[in-house]
């Protein structure tokens, strides 16, 4: 059964619960209808029962991937039953993907006006004009002074996930993936804010937040430290450096949205 016409449809399919959650919302907004699924064998149910127009697909998954779900949707010529946008950390596969027929090839972090345009465009490419549907309200304010943020995150889906919802909420952002390599971008971009995970594989955050704070040109930049709940061990001593320093307490959550309101907070002061 092809898809209903009357309506433009997309299947969502990512682990990511946070990103996945702000695609929902926004393409919502946009007059989409939205189904999402977080792992490639609940996608493949969904697009049988619902048809969709377009495909978003993520690679890394758990149970079953990307790679493995588009092979079940593609028939002996390796042709798609559906339109599929891939959308991916590893951007190094964007020539897989081409060879292997996908309409698109987007990797992460990206901005989602980009986003919106290549959905668009694929749309418009295999199903022609649709009625105009009346966009709803956005939910969600875009930041408009360009605020500079820095992240320091060393887990790649976490860091794509801060960064995405940060660029997508009007803000600059760099990242970087070590202790070691907070001061010397700090000098070089003189950012708004620094959003710095503890637990990192060279240096804690707390103590790099202390080298920070002994660095004259970047020592006035507010810091944001944060411990994902799953190392809550490290929370007592991480309390008392960041007193020491003058700091927030560290926020005990490395959720992309949670991180964001306490962004907005600090840099309204």
């Amino acid at each position: 059964m092809p898809p209903d016409m009357n309506k433009r449809t997309l299947l969502i399919i990512d682990d990511e619960r946070p990103l996945v959650e702000m695609l929902r919302k926004f393409f919502t907004t946009e007059g989409y209808e939205v189904v999402t699924a977080f792992d490639g064998d609940e996608g493949l149910r969904k697009a049988e029962q619902v048809k969709p127009h377009l495909i978003l697909l993520d690679i890394n998954m758990p149970k079953s991937g990307g790679i493995d779900f588009y092979s079940h949707i593609c028939n002996k010529d390796l042709k798609s039953q559906y339109p599929v946008l891939v959308i991916t950390g590893r951007s190094h596969m964007e020539g897989l993907f081409q060879d292997l027929n996908a309409d698109g090839f987007l990797a992460k972090p990206f901005r989602m006006d980009e986003l919106a345009r290549k959905v668009s465009a694929i749309i418009k490419k295999h199903y022609g004009e649709f009625p105009e549907s009346k966009p709803m309200e956005r939910e969600v304010k875009m930041h408009e002074k360009g605020q500079k943020i820095l992240v320091v995150e060393d887990d790649i889906k976490t860091l794509d996930g801060i960064v995405t919802l940060f660029l997508n909420h009007g803000y600059t952002v760099t990242a970087v993936k070590s202790g070691a390599e907070v001061i010397p971008r700090a000098l070089a971009d003189m950012p708004d804010l620094i959003i710095l995970k503890v637990p990192l594989p060279d240096l804690p955050g707390d103590i790099v937040a202390f080298k920070v704070r002994q660095t004259a040109d970047i020592k006035h930049i507010p810091i944001m430290l944060y411990i994902p709940r799953s190392n809550r061990l490290v929370y007592n001593v991480t309390e008392q450096i960041c007193r020491k320093i003058g700091s927030r307490d560290p926020l005990e959550t490395d959720e992309p949205l949670a991180l964001l309101k306490e962004c907005e907070l600090l840099l309204k002061k």
